[in-house]
């Protein structure tokens, strides 16, 4: 109940004072506004150590007291205050949940406001990538692709992009540009003869950056079909073609012929020519065969790499062995099988 006084005035002018009795209805509890500084992601993440500012407001009954308390990453005792400011501030990884109410003069109080401040001091995670050499596909003159993969996880406030690079026969890293931000692989060109080496790292989505995670350095090695590590069987004819890798190849027309490459790496990529009069060749890594392959094409084709292998263990030696079937498709006017090299990816 509050006392007023009114000035009257009647017709004649004159004036006089009486007072008043006003009751004034008030049944909310006081208005309950929260605070965050500084402000956090759209997410509601912040990576800083963060500043709540509590509040309560009421009118005309008028503030009387305010209760807060906090419980989770970070906690706060249940605190009565008289005033209607206080701040709190959260220094703790992970989410701390803060209620808070308050009291009017007349009793009256505020449902109770819950504020989640959640707090992100922990860097994202990637894995090592994987490389591998892709197929099929057309040998460039000094270039073959590669398949670079990954995953990454941040567990609060979420992963918001990735960066990758390259060092090509250890010079400076450069990045290297994805299809998108979280994009987790990206085909790459590499240079035939040369090292290489990979790294990728995760940004979550309150820029805590992760480590750089690398790569093995990798040896992208070329193998003619001339050299020492491949053993032939059978009836190979040597061909010259200008768009032949290293400008020479091999062909088997009959026959049980066959070529084994020996190697030493994590994988390997058979290179060969596609022609009309070609058939179909079978592949066989380690002593299993794991594949047949179609050499035929409607036109001469060179420098294709029609098969890759899985990764294997580097720490030992493999075979791959090109066999002759005698089979072929429809369209194909010869069995003739080819072999125009090998590459591997060494480390």
């Amino acid at each position: 109940m509050s006392v007023l006084a009114l000035r009257v005035t009647d017709s004649g002018g004159t004036q006089d004072y009486d007072w008043v009795e006003v009751t004034i209805t008030d049944g909310q509890g006081p208005k309950l506004t929260a605070t965050l500084e500084p402000f956090a992601s759209p997410e509601g993440w912040s990576r800083a150590d963060t500043s709540v500012k509590l509040r309560a407001d009421d009118y005309p009954a008028g503030f009387a007291s305010m209760t807060y308390e906090a419980t989770g990453a970070q906690s706060f005792p249940s605190t009565t205050v008289t005033q209607n400011l206080a701040t709190l501030r959260v220094t703790e990884h992970g989410q701390t949940t803060i209620r808070f109410t308050a009291k009017d003069k007349l009793g009256n109080t505020s449902p109770v406001k819950v504020v989640v401040v959640k707090m992100d001091r922990v860097a994202p995670t990637v894995t090592t990538p994987t490389v591998q050499l892709v197929a099929p596909q057309t040998l460039g003159s000094d270039i073959i692709s590669a398949r670079i993969s990954w995953t990454g996880s941040d567990v609060d406030s979420g992963l918001n992009r990735y960066q990758l690079e390259q060092s090509i026969n250890g010079a400076t890293y450069t990045r290297i540009g994805i299809a998108s931000p979280l994009a987790t692989s990206t085909t790459k060109n590499v240079p035939v003869g040369s090292t290489v080496r990979f790294r990728v790292r995760a940004i979550d989505a309150v820029e805590n950056i992760g480590a750089w995670v690398e790569t093995p350095v990798y040896t992208v090695a070329p193998y003619q079909e001339t050299s020492a590590d491949i053993a032939y069987v059978g009836n190979w004819t040597s061909k010259t073609q200008s768009g032949a890798f290293g400008g020479t190849y091999v062909e088997s027309p009959t026959g049980t012929s066959s070529a084994t490459f020996t190697f030493t790496g994590r994988q390997v990529a058979w290179v060969a020519r596609e022609f009309t009069a070609y058939g179909k060749a079978e592949v066989w890594l380690d002593r299993v065969k794991v594949a047949t392959i179609d050499l035929h094409a409607t036109s001469s084709l060179t420098r294709r790499i029609l098969w890759t292998s899985p990764l294997v263990n580097p720490a030992v030696s493999h075979t791959v062995q090109i066999k002759y079937t005698g089979l072929k498709n429809g369209s194909a006017t010869g069995t003739t099988i080819s072999v125009d090299g090998f590459i591997t990816l060494e480390q």
